[in-house]
């Protein structure tokens, strides 16, 4: 009988236990993380990053077109989609310190990034940004005007670690493929120009007087081929993939400070004329020495001269119709 009444005292015992852990707060409930104020990456027109003893990159919105830096380059579309989603998606998932512990999570003075956008004059979002957390999917950061230390979800260091040179278009030529009427290709000695022509069918003069009235069909189209300098034709389609792949072409490198004598004389030239009689140039120039594989280059597409890979010139060679065009690694020099 005494055990029959330990039950219930047991079982309130339990219960109220029970209660306790359920309702008492966790450390984690111990602090409200701030209010992030949303804000539209539509209405953001300027970004600013700012390293420790560095310039600040500035991006800015101009005529719907993004550019950075003093020069107004413009800016990588992809890689600015990544910052203004970045900011617009911005928000803090813990607290992470309160000790002002700054260079442990690289949010110092010497390592800290700090990161600001606008719309309009105002300033929208502003923080410092430190090392990416080791999950590699959050980053420790520190708001404004505050000295704790929170985590943020999402990895800003692919957004907005970058180098100007590195959040720059690197497009250098861009031209309108379908407008374009004349071809001349230079390389090494070799020059030959591909001019667009326009041909009768196949069998379109073959019609007889006869039936000249009887019939009711379309003419033929006329066919479109390239007539070479040596009177050679070339099919349309063996062009528009050549014109395809040297369209649109993205460099390595920009050269701000190009080497004496590197952009000389052109071993590679491709001029395109259009059917307003705009010209559109690329030229590619001697490697600088031999233990490199990528060649300095000019276009008038672009604001600066540029590296070009050898493998994107070789795929521009490789499409260009015209017989015994060797590939840029196989250029060989004599004793």
């Amino acid at each position: 009988m005494k055990i029959k009444k330990e039950y219930p005292i047991l079982i309130a015992v339990i219960i109220a236990l029970g209660a306790y852990l359920y309702l008492k707060p966790s450390d984690r409930m111990q602090y409200t993380l701030p209010d992030i104020p949303a804000i539209e990456r539509a209405d953001i027109n300027k970004i600013e990053i700012i390293r420790p003893g560095e310039d600040p990159i500035v991006l800015e919105k101009k005529d719907e077109t993004w550019r950075v830096g003093e020069n107004a380059y413009p800016a990588d579309a992809t890689k600015v989609d990544s910052m203004l989603n970045t900011l617009a998606d911005f928000s803090v998932t813990d607290l992470v310190s309160e000790s002002k512990a700054f260079e442990r999570f690289e949010l110092d003075k010497e390592k800290g990034i700090r990161i600001k956008a606008f719309t309009g004059a105002d300033l929208v979002r502003e923080f410092d940004m430190g090392k990416t957390a080791a999950s590699f999917r959050h980053t420790y950061v520190k708001l404004a005007k505050e000295d704790a230390i929170y985590q943020a979800a999402g990895n800003f260091k692919r957004s907005f670690d970058l180098s100007l040179d590195a959040i720059r278009n690197k497009t250098v030529t861009d031209f309108p493929v379908e407008a374009i009427r004349s071809i001349t290709a230079l390389r090494e000695t070799e020059t030959v120009t591909f001019t667009r022509t326009e041909k009768e069918a196949a069998g379109a003069a073959e019609k007889t007087s006869e039936k000249a009235e009887e019939t009711t069909d379309t003419p033929p189209a006329p066919v479109i081929v390239w007539k070479r300098t040596d009177g050679e034709e070339t099919p349309d389609a063996d062009m528009q993939s050549f014109l395809a792949k040297l369209n649109k072409i993205k460099c390595q490198r920009f050269e701000t400070n190009p080497a004496d004598g590197a952009y000389a004389n052109p071993v590679y030239r491709f001029e395109l004329t259009d059917t307003d009689k705009k010209t559109y140039t690329l030229s590619v120039f001697e490697k600088l020495s031999e233990d490199v594989n990528d060649y300095p280059a000019t276009s008038t597409m672009a604001m600066e001269p540029f590296i070009l890979s050898r493998w994107e010139l070789n795929q521009i060679l490789d499409k260009l119709p015209a017989p015994n065009a060797p590939k840029a690694e196989e250029k060989t020099t004599e004793s």
